[in-house]
């Protein structure tokens, strides 16, 4: 099973990809843990940083096809924040025959802010600093999802 986490940034995704990972015994890809690790490394402007993360994600979608495969469970923990995204992730594990489900990381705006207070307060060299730019461009690419078929969980 490829489990497929939805959700803004500072939701709880990876916190509930944890969790998950625990109960189902499944492998987590993380597109931010990936590309934080090479952002040590290069610097990249936000349109290159865009083109990035797409290669990122790609790569990610084969190795969890390649682990779907072996009937180990997969989670993808990297936000899926548009409707397109989520319809063509979709459309790719169908095309492979493989079993996935989505979950929405519903937050209300209290704690949505509260999360990424508590975020910032203890960022490290493996967290984002997630301040107003950055806030705001990520809620502007932000599509909230309106699927029956997705596992919503409030997070407060």
């Amino acid at each position: 099973m490829i489990h497929l986490i939805c959700g803004k940034i500072c939701s709880g995704k990876t916190y509930f990809a944890k969790r998950l990972s625990r109960e189902k015994n499944a492998v987590i890809l993380s597109c931010d843990e990936l590309s934080r690790t090479i952002d040590r490394h290069i610097s990249l402007d936000s349109g290159a940083y865009d083109i990035l993360a797409r290669d990122l994600q790609k790569y990610l979608l084969d190795r969890a096809a390649d682990i779907g495969r072996m009937s180990v469970d997969v989670i993808l923990d990297w936000g899926f924040w548009t409707a397109a995204q989520r319809a063509e992730v979709s459309a790719f594990f169908r095309e492979k025959g493989l079993e996935f489900c989505w979950y929405y990381m519903d937050i209300d705006d209290i704690s949505h802010k509260r999360n990424i207070e508590k975020r910032n307060s203890y960022t490290h060299e493996n967290e984002y600093y997630v301040d107003e730019g950055l806030l705001s461009k990520c809620l502007s690419r932000f599509e909230e999802p309106y699927s029956e078929s997705m596992v919503r969980i409030v997070n407060t």
